[in-house]
């Protein structure tokens, strides 16, 4: 284990911090490494910079960030589909309500037109009978007076 009186907040600390927490495959790997630091085939890490790029190095392949390239175009490419999506349904949400609308108003018009021609027919029904009932009136009348 490696021990550190390195001060809290150096460069070393987190370092150091980093590496007393490795277990297992990680472990035997930072002990093979310092055992070829040791005999001068390998430079010393000095921080945490140098440790990371160290284990990229090591245990992400190479093709990885290409990989990941790709990934962050593939989700940039469904990010603005997504957007085009968005946009035409609220599109499509305008024109529906502007459909129904429409909808609404023609069929006001229509019950507007509607009730006007009963008015009017209930206005000719209204004048026929008035007709029909002072024609009756008429025959009454001289019917009355033929009769007198």
């Amino acid at each position: 284990m490696v021990h550190s009186f390195h001060l809290r907040h150096s460069k070393y600390y987190f370092l150091t911090l980093c590496i007393s927490s490795f277990v297992g495959h990680a472990k035997e790997w930072w002990d093979y490494r310092q055992s070829r630091m040791e005999k001068g085939r390998k430079s010393p890490i000095q921080n945490w910079s140098e440790l990371r790029a160290c284990m990229r190095r090591t245990f992400i392949p190479p093709s990885f960030d290409f990989d990941r390239e790709i990934k962050k175009k593939k989700i940039e490419i469904a990010r603005r589909k997504e957007e085009k999506l968005t946009k035409l349904l609220r599109e499509m949400m305008e024109l529906e309500e502007k459909e129904r609308i429409r909808i609404q108003r023609r069929k006001q018009k229509e019950k507007v037109k509607f009730e006007q021609e009963l008015r009017e027919e209930e206005k000719l029904r209204k004048e026929k009978e008035e007709e029909k009932r002072i024609e009756y009136e008429e025959k009454n009348r001289v019917r009355q007076e033929v009769e007198f």
